[in-house]
């Protein structure tokens, strides 16, 4: 039948009950310019139906192309039309779910439903197809790698001496370049250490690969952010470009191997200080260790042998997934409100039925973020989420009441890049390690945190212990130890300032030796447990495991200063063995994105670098660790959050038995003029909610 009309595909309407989807059936021709045909079939989640699952980018919505559905001429987006066109079989009908044709998206109420199936329906599928789109120009790519290749004289400079091969002639460099390939070929290649060495080599030759990877990951596909959860619930995910595929464990192999390669074989001296194009591309290669997290947390979710309590294992998937949440904030969605529930399908089941994380796409972006982030705090027990704030969410105005439009300083702006993207799952097995609030051995205290009636003031029990006096975020971006060691002398200088001429100078709390003090706090006091535990595994830092922790970082500087990235150089220095390795990447991750502090009391930690002098130290009841909080200019005893911290000596209780004494602190502090400057003096209308008493020190705070 012909279908030359174009007008809107007629939809029936779905049975949320019976979990009903609808799939697409494509239909066989092996003439590519042919239209393509399909049609729409219901079927229910609950019978397992046998179906693939496409999972792309929209792209442009304005560039759109022409299927016939049920005999219906429509319009589709551009990138859906060109995946529909590649999957085709020539001979049989091929089953697909594709989310642009199978869910009416003009109907709000089946849009939030079929959001809420989405995890079943990449659960149930037989596999993920993951479409990028065409296949590259191979002989483009390369005659960029050439153009290029000529104009990075700057980058010639840097890397001198350290090339292999001669690279004064630019006429060599054309003959230098390898036959061109496309980047599957060499992702494939990559799954060995030797092809990852020839991708990363230190010479001009090496950048055509590294050219072609970088095009295959700037497809758009990897900037969406509904694909995530696609490729972590599905069972066998399937990458395809053109008419090449490679399957999601191959992709995973090329990372894990070239990563491994950059760690050890460079010894400990990161690639991106002395090449910045193999640099750079490996942070956009680091998508799919975010893929993998995901994939993880899911897995877990299935598994059969879980040992923890299911209250306890779901409190620790809920802030797995929230973390995930931050690494994906570049990622991009149409929608906002879908930069939460694009990962619905990955929440503990116990979560999903909380009223707070109901999809909705009736109420405003910051209503939805602030029901969200309260559904997590409730859920987890835990300020963690803390972690991820702003340094804009710490700031206020000192005039007029808060505007409804912007959220509360203790709910994450998702719509913003992450404030420190490299807050891995490593934070959520730190929350299980530490105990601040001293909960009784064997036991977890609730965490005392509840919303008041204007929806954006918490009220938490807490106890005060320290003020900020100096901080120091990362002078140069700790991505090699040099630059680490860089950090660590300016820190170590930063305390002795603090703590000049003052009578505990020479020790610190208990008489803890101070360079065992500030390495114990570099590292957060813990240590990774294993190579490949996929960045969760920790444990506490033990004595003999500090020593080797800092040896290693001693061997690193010294090849890494004596070498300047030349392979040749490190190789003759004996190299690191692939524990010392993994001990001075936990290193460097424990410096990015953090800050290193000294308080009043000459107490030091690590926290968020959104902190600033005057930031107050509160341990609150059932939290692990203490947080950071600044004063409200506006009201008195009214804070905005900043993030959590670890303050070295009081990761375990010890403060608990000097409550009161610390509240006496906190009131000298608060005569000190340059002290009062920064507190409000209006009292809080929010006050009003609050009959309780609190006694021994501690107190009632509201973070606003």
């Amino acid at each position: 039948m012909a279908c030359n009309t174009l007008r809107p595909l007629q939809y029936t309407k779905l049975s949320p009950h019976k979990a009903e989807i609808r799939v697409l059936d494509l239909h066989p021709n092996a003439r590519p310019e042919e239209v393509i045909q399909c049609s729409l079939v219901t079927v229910s989640l609950q019978d397992n139906p046998r179906f693939e699952a496409l999972s792309y980018a929209w792209g442009d919505p304005t560039v759109v192309e022409a299927i016939a559905v049920d005999h219906q001429r429509i319009q589709v987006p551009a990138s859906a039309w060109g995946a529909l066109n590649a999957l085709r079989y020539a001979d049989r009908t091929r089953r697909l779910w594709i989310d642009a044709i199978c869910i009416n998206q003009q109907d709000m109420d089946e849009r939030t439903s079929q959001v809420k199936l989405m995890g079943t329906v990449y659960r149930t599928a037989e596999s993920v197809r993951v479409w990028l789109g065409p296949g590259d120009d191979a002989a483009v790519a390369k005659d960029d790698a050439i153009n290029d290749s000529k104009n990075e004289n700057n980058e010639d400079a840097r890397i001198g001496d350290a090339a292999t091969e001669s690279e004064d002639d630019d006429s060599a460099d054309k003959d230098d370049v390898p036959a061109a390939q496309d980047a599957i070929t060499i992702l494939r290649g990559m799954t060995s250490t030797q092809g990852a060495k020839t991708v990363f080599a230190l010479r001009k030759q090496s950048r055509n690969g590294i050219k072609m990877l970088e095009r295959f990951f700037s497809r758009p596909w990897w900037e969406r952010l509904w694909v995530v959860q696609e490729v972590a619930l599905g069972r066998h995910v399937i990458f395809q470009q053109g008419v090449k595929e490679i399957t999601y464990d191959e992709l995973l192999a090329a990372y894990t191997v070239s990563e491994k390669f950059l760690r050890e074989d460079l010894y400990g001296f990161h690639y991106s200080t002395f090449s910045s194009s193999a640099g750079d591309f490996l942070e956009v290669f680091a998508s799919v260790r975010v893929l993998e997290e995901t994939r993880q947390l899911f897995a877990k979710q299935n598994s059969a042998e879980e040992e923890e309590e299911e209250e306890s294992w779901d409190r620790y998937a809920t802030m797995t997934w929230a973390t995930i949440v931050n690494l994906l904030q570049n990622r991009k969605a149409s929608v906002e409100q879908d930069r939460l529930y694009s990962l619905y399908g990955l929440l503990p089941p116990s979560l999903m039925q909380k009223p707070g994380m109901e999809p909705s796409y009736t109420v405003s972006t910051e209503e939805t973020f602030t029901e969200v982030t309260y559904s997590l705090i409730q859920s987890t027990s835990s300020l963690m989420i803390f972690n991820f704030l702003d340094r804009a969410r710490a700031r206020e105005k000192k005039d007029s009441s808060p505007d409804p439009n912007l959220l509360p300083s203790w709910v994450p702006d998702w719509r913003l890049p992450p404030h420190n993207k490299y807050e891995s799952t490593r934070g959520v097995a730190r929350q299980r390690l530490f105990n601040a609030s001293a909960s009784p051995p064997g036991t977890r205290t609730p965490l005392h945190a509840r919303r008041l009636s204007d929806g954006r003031t918490l009220l938490l029990r807490a106890y005060f212990l320290d003020m900020v006096h100096y901080y120091a975020t990362t002078a140069v971006f700790p991505n090699s130890v040099p630059a680490l060691e860089g950090t660590y002398s300016a820190w170590r200088d930063l305390w002795a300032q603090s703590a000049a001429g003052k009578p505990s100078f020479a020790t610190y709390a208990k008489g803890e030796p101070r360079e065992s003090a500030f390495q114990r706090t570099m590292v957060l006091d813990c240590e990774p447990t294993t190579a490949d535990d996929g960045g969760g595994g920790l444990r506490r830092l033990t004595a003999a495991e500090r020593v080797a922790m800092w040896e290693a970082h001693k061997r690193a500087n010294e090849i890494g200063l004596a070498s300047w990235g030349d392979p040749a150089v490190a190789e003759n220095e004996g190299g690191l063995a692939e524990a010392d390795a993994r001990r001075v990447d936990y290193l460097i991750s424990c410096a990015k994105g953090r800050a290193f502090f000294a308080t009043s009391l000459q107490l030091i930690g690590m926290g968020g670098s959104n902190m600033a002098a005057g930031d107050h130290v509160f341990v609150v009841e059932g939290n692990s660790h203490p947080v950071l909080l600044r004063p409200s200019k506006r009201y008195a005893n009214t804070w905005r959050a900043v993030s959590e911290c670890y303050v070295h000596g009081f990761m375990d209780g010890e403060g608990d038995d000097c409550r009161e004494g610390l509240a006496g602190i906190q009131r000298e502090l608060h005569e000190q003029p340059a002290v009062r400057e920064m507190l409000g003096t209006e009292r809080n209308p929010r006050w009003d909610e609050v009959n309780e008493e609190c006694e021994d020190g501690w107190q009632w705070i509201l973070v606003e």
